[in-house]
């Protein structure tokens, strides 16, 4: 099972604005480290409370940090979906607003993996889609492989 705690931007910001602004702008770099550091501190908090008797007590490596209440007033505060541009991508941005209509969520195939066929090199890779060409993953036409085992 997951587990998230919710940080407020807001507080954040005002707590620690450097790192704030580090992580609401690139999320993908340090919002992993903040779930790394949640991890770490539920550690310590275990070890100390190991002599109370509690049986729920337990460290969860389902966890995440999750970031609500981002000021309207930055560029990361978005009224409504049609707002969101390509410079967004790879942004942490907040959305406001009522969903009136929803449809099935799609999958997107970013790699896959292949093996070699031939017996004695077996080799494993992936190949990713190309993005340009609608997420097309293009099969190899031969091993990738660079050993002598390969044909």
């Amino acid at each position: 099972k997951h587990h998230s705690i919710q940080i407020n931007a807001q507080d954040f910001i005002h707590h620690c604005p450097e790192l704030a602004f580090i992580t609401l702008h690139f999320p993908s770099v340090l919002i992993p480290l903040l779930d790394k550091a949640l991890i770490l501190v539920q550690s310590i908090i275990f070890d100390k409370e190991k002599t109370t008797p509690c049986k729920n007590l337990a460290v969860k490596h389902l966890c995440h940090v999750r970031i609500n209440n981002i000021p309207k007033a930055t560029d990361l505060f978005k009224q409504n979906i049609s707002n969101i541009r390509n410079n967004d991508l790879d942004k942490l941005i907040q959305i406001e607003g009522t969903v009136i209509r929803n449809g099935l969520g799609k999958m997107l195939e970013v790699y896959r993996f292949y093996k070699c066929m031939y017996e004695k090199c077996g080799n494993i890779f992936s190949v990713e889609c190309d993005m340009s060409q609608g997420n097309v993953i293009v099969p190899p036409k031969s091993c990738i492989s660079k050993s002598k085992n390969s044909p």
